[in-house]
């Protein structure tokens, strides 16, 4: 097809070829370096001051963890490393360079620094980085994290958690975890164990398994109640979607309930949430990540529907209800999105993942390891946009309706509630 994937193993053929094609033909036009995305994107009308106030901030892009189906694997990673597709060391900018990408973007309106990576509980600039971001008035940080280098395997928090709770930037920031399985799911933790041992576990990783995403998530848990005693902010915890724990949905949801009655109960003020995306495929092949590293089959098909369908109407319900009666919200999604989920209508849309962007306007921007200024977490500019098809969580962060891609799903009979991730 002419077209050269990062990911040459094709396990499948490519669901969208054609919209490969043109992403491909704009990544081929033009490269963007610094802030040069985003300057673009305002000379043509594309974007204004203060129109996307959020930002994914990529640190690194490196993980130790073996997670099946995400990009920054170390199993995917290793195997760019072989193929001559990265380098060795990942290519980071300083953070002088973050710290100044940081004040562009506070000038050009963004308010929520999303801080993701890749595994960046060990960088030393971290804590430097996410201070200057707290430093300034009226911004909001999230801390992305599986927490496991954050606790210990009995339980308790580790020395780095320690530091940063004592530090004071972990107290202020809404913490986010990894949660594809809920505690004691897989028969992971050993008798008598509070969690499973970390040695070794990547050893019992295999390919395509969900060991690893089953084991984060164990930390996860544990860590989230870690982060209520220290009375953090927030915890909000992050589930992908995908035919290997859907059935598992309604549990994680009522572990974060408990959650959230466990910061109730012992007087802390931390706030508890869930957020749900489904497991993304189209957008990587879109970007050329093959078919071997994101094939169309891992994500829902017609058969999960019906499930999904009763799983997200009984959440909705559960979500009014607790609205009804005075109690927080658990789930963190906007209704949009989630009756994307429940309605029997929307099906083909959920399992194609058909949802544009409008005229490749930006909606949440990204700044790399490299310290380059993207339109999106997964795009550098709008011309990419133009062709790309995503129902990826992170473009329900739009807090404002106006501009929230996904209004058009929401049941015309309710009321409408945002995505406070944002706020």
């Amino acid at each position: 097809m002419g077209i050269i994937d990062l990911d040459h193993t094709q396990v499948e053929p490519l669901r969208f070829p054609a919209e490969r094609e043109a992403v491909a033909a704009a990544q081929k036009r033009r490269v963007f370096l610094g802030t040069e995305a985003v300057e673009w994107a305002k000379a043509n009308n594309l974007v204004g001051v203060g129109q996307v106030i959020a930002i994914e901030v990529a640190l690194s892009l490196r993980c130790p963890e073996k997670c099946n189906g995400c990009p920054d694997s170390d199993d995917e990673v290793q195997k760019r490393i072989m193929d001559g597709l990265i380098p060795k060391i990942e290519l980071r900018a300083n953070r002088v360079d973050f710290k100044d990408r940081i004040n562009y973007l506070i000038e050009n309106g963004v308010e929520h620094f999303m801080f993701v990576g890749g595994t960046l509980d060990y960088l030393p600039e971290l804590s430097e980085v996410i201070n200057h971001t707290l430093s300034h008035s009226g911004i909001k940080v999230s801390f992305f994290s599986d927490r496991i280098p954050q606790t210990n395997p009995d339980g308790s928090p580790s020395r780095l958690m320690k530091a940063a709770v004592e530090d004071g930037w972990m107290r202020k920031v809404a913490n986010h975890i990894s949660l594809d399985a809920p505690y004691g799911y897989g028969n992971v933790i050993p008798d008598g164990s509070v969690l499973p041992p970390k040695k070794g576990r990547n050893l019992v990783a295999t390919d395509g398994s969900m060991y690893s995403r089953v084991f984060k998530s164990q930390y996860g848990i544990v860590g989230a109640i870690n982060l209520i005693d220290a009375n953090v902010r927030r915890v909000v915890l992050n589930t992908t979607i995908s035919p290997q724990n859907l059935r598992l949905i309604p549990e994680i949801y009522q572990q974060t309930v408990r959650l959230q009655e466990h910061a109730i109960e012992n007087r802390k003020q931390t706030e508890v949430g869930l957020t749900v995306s489904e497991w993304i495929w189209r957008p990587h092949q879109a970007r050329g990540d093959g078919t071997g590293q994101s094939p169309a089959s891992d994500g829902l098909q017609m058969r999960d529907m019906l499930l999904a369908n009763e799983i997200f109407t009984f959440l909705l319900g559960e979500e009014k209800r607790r609205r009804a009666s005075g109690k927080p919200r658990i789930l963190y999604n906007s209704s949009g999105y989630l009756n994307l989920l429940a309605d029997k209508q929307y099906q083909q849309i959920v399992v194609d993942q058909e949802v544009p962007y409008n005229g490749g306007r930006p909606e949440i921007y990204n700044i790399t390891p490299l310290g380059d200024v993207w339109c999106d977490p997964m795009f550098q500019g709008t011309e990419e946009l133009e062709h790309v098809n995503s129902i990826f969580g992170y473009r329900d962060r739009v807090y404002a309706q106006q501009y929230n891609p996904f209004v058009q799903f929401q049941n015309p009979n309710e009321s409408w509630f945002p995505n406070i991730v944002t706020t």
